[in-house]
């Protein structure tokens, strides 16, 4: 099972000034740290049924792009791209992958993780806004 959800950030600044690893350190992204052009971490949710649900991430930088790196189920892919003009533009998208479910309860599972993921994006996204 997969969830992909796109989004667009517009900040201040320059590429060449960005530090991802500072930029993701809330929630609901928790431990992320970089290491060369390897970007490593976790996309955190909480839910009053599952509790704390972390999906670990692996992406490299490549320029202005932010490629992901496959990993074991569960897990979450983060990729896009920075484009620079009056201000910096990032277009990112979050995929989440999931082993495969039974089949109704794959189907509520779904339902459910798709709302948990739009709550945390909601939150995260609100911070940038006005």
């Amino acid at each position: 099972m997969m969830l992909e959800r796109s989004f667009v950030l517009t900040l201040p600044g320059r590429l060449a000034d960005l530090e991802p690893e500072r930029l993701l350190q809330a929630p609901p992204f928790r431990r992320v740290e970089r290491t060369g052009d390897l970007l490593k971490g976790e996309l955190v949710a909480e839910n009053l049924l599952f509790g704390e649900v972390a999906l670990p991430f692996a992406s490299r930088l490549e320029g202005s792009r932010l490629l992901s790196l496959p990993l074991e189920p569960p897990y979450a892919e983060l990729f896009g791209e920075a484009e620079e003009g009056e201000a910096l533009t990032l277009r990112l998208t979050l995929r989440l992958h999931f082993p495969p479910g039974s089949k109704w309860g794959g189907r509520a599972f779904t339902t459910l993780a798709e709302r948990i993921l739009d709550r945390a994006l909601e939150r995260a996204l609100a911070r940038y806004s006005g």
